[in-house]
């Protein structure tokens, strides 16, 4: 792992905390009217979700991000808590509580995210210096692109002084572009879906999707790895030197989809734990997979009752159940 020679001892996750509402349509979307359906509000945030999904895998987890001081963002500070989420170098903003507003289809497919993220994107260097202080070599750093790039590079700086690998997820089409002009030096690991890294690779085009292509401009640019998400497609994780990349194709699970929101910080958490546990990339990579899996299978962003032994029980059935 360059960095990351070393099993990391811990993730510290810098980035959002939100309240999520998410709107399921009942039927086919009218885009000029109201449409039947059923609205659920509950805990959000790239960073929130990933930290939350390690905590109750058991894996140890610090979360720096900006929370509002209002009901919203002391509620969810509380249960930050209660979930096992290390939070004592978070903040609480002037701004209110971040909220993100997600419509899906009846398949319960994203169609439109709306967010409001004004908390974390006024956070400074200033704010996050005592979790800067705190990073050391067994940390595997973990940030999210709402995170303004003053944050990002000093977050870069000083992780690669305590020689602390650092894993990008850049959030959006929208703030992608925060994840090379903020994290420098280049993150060890970046983790785009297919339109996400299109746009890091700088192709403008969105013809001929050719995530491998895009992945290798980014090793040239200093990468070491990129695990771009293809959704029900799976995942491929792209290694190594940009002229012969190493390519690991990993299948998604094929489950019956009741809410896809979240499904992506599973994929990560469950990935970030499988390597605390020594897991190689690939291998953590396919761990990811089944703990997305049992995320979009459930309503909440985050499972509840998620737990190693509930990863586990789904790997065996899935093992005994022929393709």
């Amino acid at each position: 792992m360059a960095a990351a020679a070393r099993t990391p001892e811990r993730v510290v996750i810098f980035g959002g905390a939100n309240i999520d509402i998410a709107a399921r349509a009942a039927g086919p979307l009218d885009p000029h009217s109201s449409t039947p359906g059923r609205v659920h509000a509950g805990d959000g945030g790239v960073a929130r979700n990933i930290a939350e999904n390690l905590a109750r895998l058991g894996s140890p987890v610090a979360l720096v991000t900006a929370f509002g001081a209002d009901a919203d963002g002391l509620g969810l500070h509380e249960r930050c808590v209660g979930a096992g989420i290390d939070v004592r170098y978070a903040v609480f903003s002037q701004h209110p509580s971040s909220r993100y507003v997600a419509l899906l289809d009846e398949d319960g497919e994203l169609v439109q995210g709306i967010n409001d993220m004004r908390a974390i994107e006024t956070l400074t260097p200033t704010d996050i210096a005592a979790a800067l202080a705190a990073i050391g070599a067994g940390d595997l750093i973990v940030v999210d692109a709402n995170l303004p790039v003053p944050v990002l590079t000093v977050i870069a700086a000083a992780a690669a002084l305590a020689g602390a690998p650092v894993v990008a997820e850049p959030v959006s089409v929208a703030k992608a572009g925060r994840v090379l002009t903020g994290v420098l030096p280049r993150p060890w690991l970046v983790t785009p879906n297919a339109d996400e890294v299109r746009i890091l690779a700088a192709r403008g085009d969105a013809a001929g999707l050719d995530p491998v292509a895009d992945a290798a401009r980014l090793l040239a640019l200093g990468m070491q790895h990129v695990w771009v998400r293809l959704g029900p497609a799976g995942s491929v994780l792209v290694s190594g030197d940009a002229a012969e990349p190493v390519v690991t194709d990993l299948p998604a699970r094929d489950v019956e989809v009741v809410d896809v929101t979240g499904g992506g910080d599973a994929l990560l958490a469950g990935f970030l734990h499988a390597l605390l546990g020594g897991a190689d990339l690939a291998a953590a990579a396919a761990y990811g997979h089944d703990v997305a899996a049992l995320a979009v299978t459930d309503r909440h962003t985050v499972r509840p009752d998620l737990t190693p032994a509930l990863v586990e029980r789904f790997r065996t059935d899935a093992k005994a159940t022929p393709p």
